[in-house]
């Protein structure tokens, strides 16, 4: 039977390459078959879950071997019902060196848009690596100066951003609010050293302040107070200096990048679908609210705005998609754009 290339998900938040046979089954669900890679992919994500919740669910295992690696599939659900058969079964490639991991407690969908969608889940996990290792930095900084401290407060809602508190195990160490703060305010610091740290926070920040994510890479809500909290690495942990989070950050470059690479055919898809004989693009990258423009046979510009309401809806949801981590001019320069006086222009392939 000819099989389907395809991404499928369970949850709409990891998504796989797979190839499926092209009737679905019960339920509009999908019976996807994976190569080894793939199986990689899922197992580091099901034990990822197991960490942070437990081991309440489905959870997949690969084990090296010749000629082939196998795979573990546990069902921990039914680990408490006596019955081992149940709970476990080992799963070996076919011939065509796919593995078929199904059943009812998978309900495996297809994606329609699955490389974009893939990679916008990739580079929201980019950007929350680059959180995290902003925070261990900072700590590192500030710890230069007050030995003790664990975490920091920051307020995000004026400007760049700032260091309000440092605190030593949950208590406010800095500011004290008394002489021991010196005339400057700086107590123990002094500019340069919260210079630096908030620094390495403005970095962070350059693409993207969702709540959701911050909160996922560290950024925790602190109370009420619209402030946020960044718990530092243990005390005893190794320095390593800005080496990691300078790593984190090319990561999360490259991310934002290849999210735009695997985006750009499909918003021409849309482009054109809403413009017919579109040529190219031409977009203002605010983070916010990117300004389209859209430009057709002779040179003529369209505006965004004078896009029918459904083919627009469709067009700007991709848009959205695209700028979900927030790329910069920069990073379109770098997929292939070219710069314009308005921003940046996208030149379609011949229809």
């Amino acid at each position: 039977m000819p099989l389907t290339d395809t991404w499928v998900t369970t949850d709409e938040a990891h998504l796989y390459p797979a190839r499926i046979a092209p009737a679905p089954t019960v339920q509009g669900r999908v019976r996807p078959g994976f190569t080894i890679a793939a199986v990689r992919q899922l197992a580091a994500h099901t034990a990822r879950s197991a960490l942070v919740h437990g081991p309440g669910s489905d959870q997949i295992t690969v084990i090296e071997g010749a000629p082939a690696p196998v795979v573990l599939h546990i069902r921990w659900p039914h680990s408490d019902r006596g019955a081992a058969a149940d709970a476990s079964r080992v799963i070996r490639p076919d011939a065509r060196g796919l593995y078929w991991i199904d059943g009812p407690d998978w309900k495996w969908a297809r994606v329609q848009d699955g490389p974009p969608l893939a990679a916008t889940a990739a580079a929201r996990e980019a950007w929350r690596g680059e959180l995290r290792e902003s925070g261990r930095l900072m700590g590192e900084i500030l710890r230069t100066r007050m030995p003790g401290a664990t975490s920091c407060l920051v307020d995000l809602t004026t400007g760049f951003g700032r260091i309000t508190d440092v605190e030593i195990n949950g208590r406010i160490a800095w500011p004290t609010g008394t002489s021991e703060d010196g005339e400057e305010g700086y107590g123990p610091f002094d500019d340069h050293t919260l210079g630096e740290a908030d620094e390495v926070m403005r970095k962070a920040l350059d693409h993207g302040r969702d709540p959701v994510e911050l909160k996922s890479g560290g950024w925790h809500d602190a109370h009420d107070s619209g402030l946020r909290r960044i718990t530092f690495a243990p005390a005893d942990a190794p320095a390593t200096g800005s080496g990691p989070f300078g790593e984190a950050r090319a990561r999360a470059t490259e991310a934002r990048r290849q999210l735009i690479a695997e985006a750009a055919p499909y918003l021409v898809r849309e482009v054109r679908a809403a413009v017919p004989g579109a040529q190219g693009l031409t977009l203002e990258p605010d983070p916010l609210h990117p300004c389209a423009e859209f430009t057709v046979d002779g040179g003529t510009a369209i505006g965004a705005l004078d896009v029918p309401g459904d083919a627009a809806h469709r067009l700007n949801a991709r848009l959205a998609g695209v700028f979900t981590p927030r790329p910069d001019h920069d990073d379109l320069i770098a997929c292939g754009w070219t710069p314009t006086r308005d921003g940046s222009r996208l030149a379609f392939p011949a229809a």
